[in-house]
């Protein structure tokens, strides 16, 4: 059983927010280092996409709100892969020493969604799915579909107002494959591997990944030590 795991870091990152020098430092000196021990200490490659935008992404005109949005999805660009699974991670997620080895799926796994999502998404026609992109887990030729689907939408789209079908976050354009290929297996697996509720004020509960999702990662982190 083969396995990638794969991030994406392009300039500071969309994750890092720019009034925040400490988040950039946080995820190339902190977090990205955590996963690259964790694939080692199991045997599995690893991947960081470091380069440009793929083109095709790059090039959809967009306006202010979506400054920060294409890259995303430059993750779902890099889904041709003859690993049986490939494990998607952003590039804010921290992995404990205690994390074990990761499940396999024949399908998708994903995580609960961090908050409530639901008056971000249009009613399905199938079946409704969210969660919380930080974390997923294809199996290959599921993986293999579904970065078709999105290169396929990204080449017949003239902006990317229509590429992201009104809406703006990684999560919805899975949502949506997902919806209109039912035969494609999803489970949900649990907070313990993208947990994101560290914040100031509760304590912190055991987990094998903690996602830093928002501002502050770096002061955030802090309070795992």
């Amino acid at each position: 059983m083969s396995t990638l795991i794969q991030q994406v870091l392009i300039g500071q990152g969309h994750l890092a927010h720019r009034s925040e020098d400490y988040d950039t430092v946080f995820l190339k000196d902190i977090a990205i280092p955590s996963v690259k021990r964790y694939a080692e200490k199991y045997g599995y490659d690893y991947k960081l996409i470091n380069g440009d935008l793929t083109h095709s992404l790059s090039m959809l005109p967009h306006n202010n709100i979506f400054d920060r949005m294409p890259l995303a999805f430059e993750k779902y660009m890099h889904l041709d892969t003859e690993y049986d699974n490939i494990l998607l991670l952003d590039s804010d997620v921290f992995v404990t020493d205690s994390a074990p080895a990761l499940p396999i799926t024949n399908g998708v796994f994903g995580s609960e969604p961090a908050w409530d999502i639901n008056r971000r998404f249009p009613i399905w026609k199938n079946r409704c799915i969210l969660f919380n992109a930080g974390f997923i887990l294809f199996e290959k030729n599921v993986a293999k579909s579904f970065g078709t689907y999105v290169k396929t939408r990204v080449e017949n789209c003239q902006s990317y107002e229509k590429f992201v079908n009104g809406h703006y976050h990684d999560e919805e354009i899975l949502s949506e494959f997902l919806d209109e290929h039912t035969h494609v297996p999803f489970e949900y697996i649990g907070n313990t591997w993208n947990y994101t509720g560290v914040d100031w004020h509760n304590d912190i509960p055991e987990k094998y990944m903690y996602h830093f999702a928002g501002p502050r990662k770096h002061s955030r982190y802090r309070r795992l030590s």
